[in-house]
């Protein structure tokens, strides 16, 4: 806290400091430099469904099971194993008849279910094409399934509809590579998921899977639109039933399947945006926010956790890749809060870290506690015509008579004293919020304002200073930082019950010092920008809205970078030190330090001095 006994000390405290940031300057530096290879990702909120989940019809040996005509008319999938055995072109000729007559557009996947020679299988699938032709059935489309991503460009023929991959575990991710890189924005493309079945009763390593697979389709493929997979396991005695079902709660995937594959023509799209975007700086977020982080590697394999940290302090850990992450509504305010990801191995090293400031939105704050003291309005009062409006400076109050610290502490019978001196001489206490209505023309002033303050937030203003304040229906602002009320810093502070109830009386009115009472000199200008938003979301959170902002500076320390930074983040006073005030400046208030040996003959001098 502000303990500055003399100019010296200050002079060498802040040459210290200034060294200090001199020698650390260069590392800091270096290390901001650091590239990190974690993204943070955030879900688009207007993202349309990308991928469509649906359940094709498998053939087994008997076609009459695909002859039944479907009570829809969205389209049909079927699912035609391969093998070396090419299937009777005859049934098909006359499957492709009774398709014909149908509504319904009807895809073919013909998927080798063993190797085969990629001329064979390529041949196969032109033989195919034929038979419908032959048909004429217009409404069939045929899926091709490259078995290497060495052979998938031989697949970019006229006869082939649509590109497709039956993807069971991380080793298909070069092909899918392949044919995502040569057929999207070509061709539609389909994946047969089936990594449920894969991994069995592995629930834990199946559910990873499913994890990587999935999100990473959203991530990294959004041209890719149908993906089959087996509707048994949304059922709820399936051990991947709870993975399915969170899945489906995603915008940017359903089970509805279109009423026309033309509607599924996005892959032509030069410019399809994905689901998740980069958590770009200041981004704003909310209860309703889904976030995830990205690892910019082949295979994540050393991250065992990630760790979401929001103001410093700890609010999620998750072990599953993708790292899903959304916030308790609990955990919001409206202002800017510093959110911190680090990734830690199995054996709780850190690997590493990155930080993203962004926009917090939390609940709409409530109206501040309505102000008791009177307004004075240009028709009732005229114009203040001073140069100048006194201010108060107090910090600490004690019951003792002659307090340890006379220059920032006031015993508080003569802080009475001093109360009823300059009421008994015509003074009127006014808030911040007079002041400005006055500056902006709205609003006249008494003969003689005066503003009373007091910084820090400690205990004592409570319980020594508001009962004195309420005695004489004499309004104050309390100048608090947030990160420190009701803790004890060597020093107790009053809590944010107190604070509500000294705010409900009308009189007192909480303000910006800072978050937890770093000098801002000390700090890059984003970290004074970070603060200072914090801080004020902190405080509407517990109080209410501000009809009016201010802040007293730590320490007084500030630079005129910080002075306009702060007006245009809608600070409208900025109180800065003790010097004497020449005019109003809403940048620049000046204020007026009252110590214990101030006596009131002395205080109303001092004002005197500094109003004439």
């Amino acid at each position: 806290m502000l303990f500055i006994t003399a100019f010296k000390k200050f002079y060498q405290k802040l040459c210290i400091t200034l060294l200090l940031l001199c020698l650390l300057a260069p590392y800091t530096w270096a290390k901001d430099l650091v590239p990190s290879s974690l993204e943070l990702m955030v879900l688009d909120p207007n993202a349309p469904v990308r991928s469509v989940l649906t359940t094709p019809k498998v053939f087994k040996n008997n076609i009459h099971q695909l002859l039944e005509k479907p009570s829809t008319k969205e389209p049909v999938h079927i699912v035609l194993p391969i093998g070396k055995t090419p299937p009777s072109t005859t049934a098909w000729q006359n499957a492709f008849t009774t398709f014909k007559t149908w509504e319904n557009e009807i895809v073919i996947s013909l998927v080798p279910e063993e190797p085969l020679e990629t001329d064979t299988y390529i041949t196969f699938i032109k033989t195919f094409h034929t038979l419908t032709k032959r048909a004429s059935a217009d409404n069939i489309y045929l899926v091709a399934y490259p078995q290497a991503f060495d052979t998938v460009s031989l697949y970019d023929l006229p006869e082939i509809w649509g590109i497709g991959l039956s993807y069971t575990t991380y080793e298909d991710q070069p092909l899918l590579d392949s044919i995502y890189e040569t057929f999207a924005q070509v061709k539609p493309l389909l994946i047969r998921e089936d990594i449920a079945s894969y991994y069995g009763s592995k629930t834990s390593e199946g559910v990873v899977a499913l994890n990587a697979f999935y999100y990473n389709i959203a991530l990294d493929y959004p041209c890719i639109q149908t993906i089959f997979y087996d509707s048994e396991n949304l059922k709820a005695d399936k051990p991947y039933s709870k993975f399915y079902t969170q899945l489906l709660a995603e915008p940017w995937i359903d089970k509805s399947y279109p009423t026309s594959l033309q509607a599924l023509n996005l892959h032509k799209e030069a410019d399809l945006p994905k689901a998740y975007q980069p958590l770009t700086e200041y981004r704003t977020l909310d209860k309703n926010s889904k976030l995830l982080v990205q690892v910019k590697e082949e295979k994540p394999a050393s991250i065992h956790c990630i760790q979401y940290s929001l103001n410093g302090e700890i609010v999620s850990h998750s072990f599953t890749a993708p790292f899903l992450f959304s916030f308790n509504p609990e955990e919001l305010y409206n202002g800017v809060g510093r959110l911190e990801v680090k990734a830690f191995d199995k054996a709780g090293n850190l690997l590493e870290s990155t930080t993203q400031d962004v926009l917090l939105s939390g609940n709409a704050p409530s109206p501040k506690a309505p102000r008791m003291t009177p307004s004075y309005a240009l028709e009732q009062k005229s114009t203040y015509t001073k140069a100048v409006v006194p201010v108060l400076m107090y910090h600490v109050f004690s019951e003792a008579k002659e307090p340890n610290n006379p220059f920032i502490t006031v015993g508080i019978e003569r802080f009475e004293e001093q109360l009823k001196a300059l009421l008994d001489n015509g003074y009127t206490f006014i808030t911040f919020k007079d002041l400005d209505l006055y500056l902006k023309g709205e609003a006249g002033l008494p003969e003689k304002p005066i503003i009373l303050t007091a910084d820090d937030g400690y205990l004592d203003n409570y319980t020594l200073a508001f009962p004195v304040l309420q005695k004489y229906q004499v309004p104050a602002t309390f100048f608090v930082p947030p990160g420190i009320v009701g803790i004890d810093t060597g020093n107790l502070h009053f809590t944010w019950e107190q604070a509500k109830q000294m705010e409900e009386s009308g009189l007192i009115d909480i303000q910006i010092h800072g978050y937890d009472h770093t000098p801002f000199t000390l700090l890059p200008l984003k970290d004074v920008y970070y603060q200072v938003s914090r801080a004020r979301g902190v405080i509407e959170k517990h109080l209410g809205a501000r009809d009016v902002v201010a802040i007293s500076y730590p320490e007084f320390r500030h630079t005129q970078e910080m002075q306009k930074l702060l007006t245009q983040m809608g600070v409208a006073f900025q109180t800065t030190d003790t010097q004497v005030a020449l005019a109003i400046n809403r940048e620049d208030i000046k204020r007026i330090n009252v110590p214990h040996s101030m006596t009131p003959e002395k205080l109303l001098q001092t004002l005197a001095s500094a109003t004439q």
